[in-house]
């Protein structure tokens, strides 16, 4: 496969986010047209929680914060995405190095803080390229704002959570500042790194 003989080792000689974005950039200059559409099977559609999935596999946040490549990434395949992690307010997360490679353990440590363009743009870009498939929007408190007010960090109208959704778009995941270890979650729960 070209992948793991060629794209995988280039990929890994290079910083973890590096790769990351560069994957992301890379995915997000293709037309969706261009990748093999998914091919949907009605056996493996399943409906859960009032919504239609085309099937069970999904993209978890953390791949696309800013929304610049889920028309390619649903044409992938993927039965839904969670984009973001979106907060109210821009904020470029923590400083690098913030990803690391265990590559013994096949795993990635993230402590990226949210790092995102802000939720006003995260819906012009969705409205302007929504995907083909379930779109669910992980939605953070911004670093900025103090803990007490964490209830009114969050978009203040429609046009700023992902623009007129659909009743296929109804998934919202919401958590606290594990950006912000020492300074505790809504619900009281301390946070560490993401």
């Amino acid at each position: 496969m070209v992948y793991r003989s060629l794209l995988r080792p280039l990929l890994f000689r290079l910083p973890a986010e590096t790769a990351h974005e560069l994957a992301l950039h890379s995915l997000s200059l293709l037309p969706a047209s261009l990748i093999t559409k998914r091919i949907d099977n009605p056996a493996l559609s399943i409906k859960r929680f009032g919504l239609t999935f085309p099937n069970p596999i999904g993209l978890a946040a953390g791949f696309d914060k800013n929304g610049i490549a889920l028309q390619p990434l649903a044409a992938l395949g993927f039965g839904f995405i969670e984009a973001g992690t979106v907060t109210c307010h821009p904020q470029p997360g923590n400083p690098r190095p913030r990803l690391f490679r265990l590559s013994e353990d096949q795993a990635l440590i993230n402590r990226a803080g949210f790092n995102n363009e802000g939720a006003a743009a995260f819906a012009r870009r969705v409205s302007n390229h929504r995907p083909d498939c379930v779109l669910g929007v992980s939605i953070g408190k911004s670093k900025i704002t103090p803990l007490e007010n964490a209830t009114e960090d969050r978009p203040k109208d429609r046009r700023h959570d992902g623009a007129e959704r659909s009743e296929q778009e109804r998934r919202v995941h919401l958590h606290g500042p594990v950006h912000s270890p020492g300074k505790g979650q809504p619900g009281g729960v301390d946070g560490g790194p993401e």
